[in-house]
């Protein structure tokens, strides 16, 4: 595998994950099936290129206990923040795209909106808004 990302590297020598490189094989392979198809070249040198495999990592999930810990070490500043991730659900960057204006105190309902990356607002990953009903345990916060 190295060997065959070292190309891509550039001058900088960082590691490329394996889904970048398949990402990148995707673009390369339409872009020669393209210049077969209008005749720039006599033969698709990449047709047999396979994407690399991509192993997914498992999602440990914490306990009760853990998230009681959590909560009790997170300080009052953090303790919202922490707990209407746990209770919601909703990604990272779309917990910090939250403002005031999309919570509905009287139906009791959270709508995700945007979400953050690098301090950027952006789409949330699901294309259309979606609600998420809220328990009264957030409701009850100071």
């Amino acid at each position: 595998m190295d060997r065959a990302v070292q190309p891509l590297e550039g001058p900088v020598k960082k590691k490329i994950s394996a889904k970048t490189v398949s990402n990148e094989i995707v673009i390369i392979k339409e872009m020669f099936k393209h210049d077969y198809r209008w005749v720039y070249t006599k033969q698709n040198p990449v047709e047999q290129l396979e994407k690399m495999k991509i192993n997914k990592l498992e999602i440990e999930i914490m306990d009760p206990a853990e998230y009681q810990k959590l909560l009790g070490k997170s300080g009052s500043l953090y303790e919202t923040t922490f707990l209407t991730a746990i209770l919601t659900g909703v990604r990272d960057g779309e917990l910090w795209g939250l403002q005031w204006g999309d919570m509905d105190w009287n139906s009791k309902r959270l709508f995700v909106r945007r979400s953050v990356w690098n301090n950027n607002p952006q789409t949330p990953k699901l294309t259309t808004l979606y609600v998420i009903s809220i328990c009264r345990i957030i409701l009850c916060l100071n």
